[in-house]
């Protein structure tokens, strides 16, 4: 603007552009990003809460039906059991969506350890009282060392693209589909069918459900996601209930539990919500089929 403008005879400043505004945008953004990712963890809550429920139920149903003979035995299971829950109740309430390694494999201490001890398996017959008790104590001491570990420890993410890029794109998702109908054309094969060699038996069974193992997690992890198309959401639970049909037929119910815990492990990993629909029609029925298999 010249010196003879109107605008400067007047006594009014010139306009002039304003750099706060351009700095203020990046401030916004964060703050939104911050807001999210409160609101993403206020929403996770009600996996947190189920998963509190579930270990007090734990806990009280133990304390009184425990078949131990020494009562510290019973103290040492319990803290087995928190020990083992606390990991996954930390992530139940967070923000973050990595999938949960650590926090599983602290659950598996559960039933691996309290559960036998709690309960009075015959194989602890077998062991003096101090035994149990020294074997009981270096649980605890392992869960609480890795526990502590895992949570003062921390990590930067990876940020290349070996670890930043999606494995099964949308475009890939089909072969899914491809390997359950693999998995259960095996499965009915080698349950009605004597055609398999008995040379390649054990390594056609670790292909097959090898295979369908990976399916099952990654397609429910999807499935929790929201990004599963309807089609193959049928399709997959189709091959599914036919599979743990199949494996559970004998009775002999590991092989249909563990596909169904294996579906719910990645269901509620991409999703953080229990399936209750799912838990209310599978439990009752596995409850059932339990019902006076020891005698």
């Amino acid at each position: 603007m010249s010196e003879n403008s109107p605008a400067t005879d007047q006594g009014i400043p010139p306009p002039t552009e304003s750099p706060e505004k351009t700095e203020e945008a990046p401030v916004e953004v964060s703050v939104r990003r911050r807001r999210l990712s409160v609101s993403v963890g206020d929403d996770n809550r009600g996996l947190f809460r189920a998963g509190l429920g579930t270990l007090a139920a734990a806990v009280i149903y133990f304390i009184y039906s425990s078949k131990v003979e020494n009562i510290f035995h019973l103290y040492l299971g319990l803290a087995i059991i928190i020990l083992a829950a606390v990991p996954g109740l930390i992530w139940s309430r967070g923000s973050d969506n990595g999938f949960p390694v650590f926090e599983v494999f602290m659950l598996t201490c559960a039933n691996t350890y309290a559960i036998p001890l709690l309960t009075g398996h015959q194989a602890l017959a077998s062991y003096d009282n101090s035994i149990i008790t020294q074997a009981a104590l270096a649980i605890v001491a392992f869960q609480a060392v890795a526990v502590i570990t895992y949570l003062t420890v921390k990590a930067l993410p990876k940020t290349t693209r070996f670890w930043t890029e999606e494995m099964i794109s949308e475009e890939k998702s089909r072969f899914l589909a491809y390997g359950m109908s693999v998995t259960t054309v095996y499965t009915i094969v080698g349950l009605f069918f004597n055609v398999i060699p008995a040379g390649i038996e054990g390594p056609a069974r670790a292909v097959f459900f090898g295979i369908g193992i990976a399916c099952t997690f990654i397609t429910c992890r999807k499935w929790g996601q929201g990004t599963l198309r309807k089609n193959d959401k049928v399709f997959f639970a189709f091959n599914l209930i036919l599979q743990v049909i199949m494996l559970s037929a004998s009775l002999f119910l590991v092989g249909g539990i563990s596909i169904l815990v294996l579906g719910l492990l990645g269901y509620v990993a991409g999703s953080r919500r229990l399936p209750y629909l799912a838990l209310l029609i599978f439990v009752p029925i596995f409850a059932l089929l339990h019902n006076g298999k020891s005698q």
